[in-house]
């Protein structure tokens, strides 16, 4: 909506109110989902400034889902580094309509509730809101730079574990692959010889591979662990796609919506393991996340 010019010096929240209901503001105010020309509003009640354009952001599903941090969901921690099992459906950082139920916020929130003074909390990387398992953070932001280089140098292994669809041939296979956007944007893979290749979009396209063993076969699934030897957006998910085994759940990418008749609200990706050498002490870590019980009570 535009804040009409009969609305000058009005409290930006009486605007809202004027053009909606209570039970439908109050949830979105309360949550950040007012946004005033693309800009996240900190102050509902400052003047409304007319002809701007405001957008109240709700949910995709129209539930918010509040993330519940305790001291089982920490699989590591020590003076420079905490790893976290993150759940299935939890977002790592803000989104547009809700700007306090994300990892970053939740988890700085937790530390300063059990330690009585301030956090500090940095994301190092990034999983998809329904893939679980192994997040590390940084308790030091001295060590930020230190953590970086040890992704980018690829001194760091990370290992998956998913429920796919069908059993593969072979107990062990790999998939090497180009990678980028396509022409709606979404990801999607490409051919080995066009890695190189310039889109589109400016982007090009990037060479991608994983390696897959299966883990266990039941029939009409099979657990894979996958390692990654690139981080492509997607990657994992698009490389079983690929070879005809997409995961249970991963509906984007051609898996079932339920499983032995039972629905799924989210596909079975699991972050399972960090092997990476720590930054200050120079200690070799392998940090593990516990299958989430979705995917755990799937398996005999």
């Amino acid at each position: 909506m535009t804040v009409p010019a009969s609305a000058a010096s009005t409290p930006l929240y009486d605007v809202l109110l004027a053009a909606s209901d209570l039970a439908t503001v109050d949830p979105i105010v309360a949550h950040g989902g007012v946004w005033l020309n693309q800009r996240r509003v900190q102050d509902v009640y400052q003047p409304a400034p007319t002809g701007a354009q405001v957008t109240l952001h709700r949910p995709p599903d129209g539930s918010y889902r509040p993330i519940r941090i305790d001291a089982d969901s920490i699989c590591y921690e020590d003076d420079w580094l905490l790893a976290l099992n993150k759940q299935p459906g939890w977002y790592t950082t803000p989104t547009p309509w809700d700007a306090y139920n994300n990892i970053r916020t939740a988890l700085t929130v937790w530390l300063r509730t059990r330690d009585g003074e301030q956090a500090y909390v940095h994301l190092t990387h990034q999983l998809d809101r329904d893939t679980s398992g192994v997040l590390l953070c940084t308790r030091d932001p001295s060590v930020n730079p230190l953590v970086q280089m040890v992704f980018d140098m690829g001194d760091i292994t990370k290992e998956y574990v998913a429920l796919c669809m069908g059993e593969p041939g072979a107990d062990v296979f790999e998939v090497q692959s180009g990678h980028g956007r396509g022409r709606a944007g979404l990801w999607r893979l490409y051919e080995r010889d066009e890695v190189g290749r310039e889109l589109a979009n400016g982007s090009r396209v990037k060479f991608a591979h994983t390696s897959f063993t299966v883990e266990r076969r039941l029939g009409d699934a099979t657990l894979v662990r996958a390692r990654l030897h690139t981080g492509r957006t997607h990657q994992i998910r698009l490389h079983l796609a690929s070879v005809g085994h997409p995961i249970i759940g991963d509906t984007r990418y051609g898996g079932p919506a339920e499983f032995r008749n039972a629905p799924l609200v989210h596909h079975l990706l699991h972050a399972a393991c960090l092997r990476f050498e720590h930054p200050v002490t120079a200690a070799q870590l392998e940090i593990q996340a516990a299958l989430p019980a979705a995917l755990a009570l799937l398996l005999p």
